[in-house]
C-alpha cells in the first residue's frame, strides 16, 4: 500500500549542480518528505554518494534516489519508474524545480490542501487564460497585475505542484501524441497539458495555495 501520511518529491534538474545539492539538502529536511526522486535527464550518468563528499545527496542520503533518462525532455519529470526500478512509495508526488526553494512550512500547507483535494492539481504559482482580441481564442495570463485584474485561475504550475502518483502514468499514457511532439519542439507548455488532462479527467479546477508569509 502507498503511504498517503507523507509525499515524495519529484525534483526536476538539468545542469545546474549548485541548485540542485542545496535543494535535496532543504527538501530532505521537511518532516512529510517520504522520499526524494531527481529527475535526471543529463545524458551522463547521475552522481553517486561518494561524488563531492555525498553533496548531492544530501543529510539523509537514504532517501535520495537519481531517475535517469535516455532523453532530455522536459516532460520526464511526469514519466512514472520504468519496470524494475524502485517504485514511488507515496500516494502523493510533489512536483518541484531545482531553483524552487519550498518552506517546510508550505509544504505542510499545501500537502494538508492537497489531501482535502487529492483528485486536483494543488499548487503554489498560479496562471489563468482569458479570450483573445479577436474572441475566437484563448490567451495565457501569467503576471500578478492580470490575475488580480482577473480574479481567477485556472491553472497552477507544476514547477511547484501537488498530486497523486498516478497522474504520471496517465500523462504518458493518455496525452494525445501531438501534444507530446508540440511540447518536445517548443521545450514549453508539459505544466499547461498536464492541468488540461486532470481537469478534463475530474472535471475540476486547481487549487491554489499562497505562500504562507512571515
Amino acid at each position: 500500500n502507498l503511504d498517503d501520511r507523507r509525499f515524495t518529491v519529484l525534483l526536476n534538474t538539468f545542469k545546474r549542480p549548485d541548485l540542485l545539492k542545496k535543494a535535496v539538502a532543504h527538501y530532505a529536511t521537511c518532516p512529510d518528505v517520504a522520499e526524494i526522486r531527481v529527475v535526471w535527464s543529463e545524458q551522463t550518468s547521475p552522481p553517486t554518494r561518494d561524488d563531492e563528499a555525498g553533496a548531492f545527496f544530501g543529510p539523509k542520503p537514504s532517501m535520495v534516489t537519481y531517475d535517469s533518462h535516455p532523453t532530455t525532455s522536459i516532460q520526464n519529470r511526469f514519466d512514472p519508474p520504468v519496470a524494475g526500478a524502485k517504485q514511488i512509495s507515496t500516494t502523493a508526488v510533489f512536483n518541484v524545480d531545482e531553483d524552487v526553494r519550498m518552506p517546510c512550512a508550505a509544504l505542510s500547507a499545501g500537502f494538508k490542501a492537497w489531501r482535502a483535494n487529492a483528485d486536483v492539481l494543488v499548487g503554489y504559482y498560479p496562471r489563468t487564460h482569458v479570450p483573445d482580441a479577436t474572441g475566437c481564442g484563448w490567451r495565457y495570463v501569467w503576471d500578478d497585475l492580470s490575475l488580480w485584474r482577473h480574479g481567477d485561475f485556472s491553472i497552477v504550475l507544476t514547477k511547484a505542484a501537488f498530486m497523486r502518483t498516478g497522474y504520471m502514468s496517465l500523462y504518458a499514457q493518455g496525452l494525445p501524441t501531438s501534444a507530446r511532439r508540440f511540447i518536445d519542439e517548443h521545450k514549453n507548455c508539459e505544466d499547461i497539458a498536464m492541468q488540461i488532462l486532470t481537469a478534463k479527467v475530474t472535471g475540476k479546477p486547481p487549487v491554489y495555495v499562497p505562500v504562507p508569509t512571515g
